[in-house]
């Protein structure tokens, strides 16, 4: 990888990635200029510029076409400056105590990161019983005006995406049902001890059992709230993936009573 500071950075398959400190959501990237990818389907060579890889909310067109083009270089237009950009993200304004729209000392941002994924169990520890991880298992989900009223009057977040689609937590809404962090969820399978979206694997944990439980806690969140929920994880290796689970009509009633007596309408 090139300076940092220099006029276009680009990183490459492989490259010390580590030492870059940037955005996490590519629809939210100013700074990217372009992507050098390999089209399997043409085998060659193609440049792609940010507005046409479809970038949304934990999505793009290399996750919407998978196995059409692998990412070889990414380039990043960035800024000579000792203060980071305005901050945009919650979570770091209130790790550094500062108003949304700072500009707060590079440096300080970037320890700022570091340290609010630490606490937030965002960041892959060295060792213990969150080192081995399967990442965050749900997407957040899209939800309606009526659900968001219902979440929102119980205290859970609610914001709109790049596209402007209400979404609510995954995190949240489990545990709302009861789910926390360090929750046991099946053999060898438990909550990350400081997330509980984030499922770890201990010495009894398969690929099969991570997918009957992720199957469990979508049915559970759908049947309770309406709520549906997607895995993150494209392809899970075992059958019966998330995805595919479906929810009978007789099961979903109208409008379901949910923990402390809230009620979940369509």
């Amino acid at each position: 990888m090139s300076d940092l500071l220099a006029d276009h950075t680009t990183l490459r398959f492989g490259g010390p990635a580590d030492r870059l400190l940037t955005h996490t959501a590519p629809a939210a990237w100013p700074d990217l200029t372009r992507l050098t990818v390999y089209d399997w389907t043409r085998q060659q060579l193609a440049t792609f510029h940010p507005e046409t890889c479809g970038f949304g909310y934990r999505t793009s067109i290399f996750t919407t076409h998978p196995g059409r083009w692998t990412i070889l270089e990414v380039a990043l237009r960035l800024i000579r400056s000792t203060y980071a950009a305005p901050l945009t993200y919650r979570y770091l304004a209130q790790a550094l105590d500062i108003p949304l729209g700072t500009r707060p000392p590079l440096a300080e941002a970037a320890q700022g990161v570091l340290t609010d994924r630490r606490r937030r169990g965002l960041a892959l520890p060295e060792n213990g019983s969150d080192a081995r991880q399967a990442g965050s298992v749900f997407l957040n989900p899209s939800i309606t005006t009526a659900q968001a009223a219902v979440v929102r009057a119980a205290g859970g977040m609610i914001y709109h995406d790049n596209h402007s689609i209400l979404r609510t937590s995954a995190g949240w809404l489990l545990q709302l049902l009861g789910y926390h962090p360090g929750h046991q969820l099946a053999p060898g399978i438990s909550c990350s001890t400081r997330r509980t979206l984030t499922l770890t694997a201990h010495d009894d944990a398969t690929a099969a059992s991570f997918n009957t439980v992720m199957r469990k806690l979508t049915r559970d969140v759908f049947e309770t709230t309406g709520i549906r929920l997607y895995p993150e994880p494209v392809r899970p290796v075992a059958k019966g993936t998330p995805d595919e689970v479906r929810v009978s009509r007789n099961q979903a009633t109208a409008c379901r009573k949910g923990p402390d007596g809230l009620h979940f309408p369509h």
